[in-house]
């Protein structure tokens, strides 16, 4: 009666057992899928960390480009605002001395005029004051001298009011004053100007 009992449940022990290395089969494949799937959504994720990294490096640069940009550009306004200052002090500088030389210019036909007046009484006399001589050659110097020295003062003056118009964006047309120019055949003074 026993052995039948021991004939009975050696089967059932051995579906048991079967059931249970079939299950563990179906386990270990789902195992190996599942694991495998982690190592592949792991190397995406490694990816998009590298991909995530490389797009921040570039937004940060991307930042400091801009805030260099933008310091830059105040600075250049900054020096374009002083230039445009430096040039309306040359030009109302210009305008003084141009003034001044003509009201110099003026007063030097006058003076050429009384000269002038002078020698013909002297001719009318027929002599020659020494003394007369003397004071035309003192007035012809003052103006050489007075024109060589306006004439280099204008000339730095129209250069730097020309490289500062080259710096301003929008400018417009150079403006190049020539000095007079003593005309001794009329004994007059001309005074050009050229816009360029």
């Amino acid at each position: 009666m026993s052995g039948l009992n021991s004939s009975l449940s050696t089967p059932f022990h051995v579906t048991q057992l079967r059931h249970l290395t079939e299950r563990t089969q179906r386990d270990s494949y789902w195992i190996r899928r599942l694991n495998d799937e982690c190592i592949n959504l792991s190397q995406r994720l490694e990816l998009e960390y590298m991909a995530h990294r490389s797009t921040r490096d570039e937004l940060n640069a991307e930042k400091r480009f801009r805030l260099d940009l933008a310091e830059v550009n105040g600075q250049l306004q900054q020096e374009l605002l002083e230039t445009q200052q430096k040039l309306i002090r040359e030009q109302e500088q210009h305008s003084k001395t141009t003034d001044e030389l003509d009201r110099l210019h003026k007063w030097c036909y006058r003076v050429d005029g009384l000269v002038d007046v002078m020698r013909l009484e002297e001719d009318s006399k027929l002599r020659l004051d020494d003394r007369s001589r003397q004071i035309a050659d003192i007035i012809v110097d003052i103006e050489s001298k007075i024109e060589e020295e306006y004439r280099s003062h204008l000339q730095k003056q129209d250069k730097c009011i020309v490289e500062l118009q080259r710096t301003i964006p929008g400018g417009g047309a150079s403006r190049r004053i020539l000095l007079p120019r003593r005309e001794r055949a009329s004994g007059a003074y001309k005074m050009e100007t050229i816009l360029e």
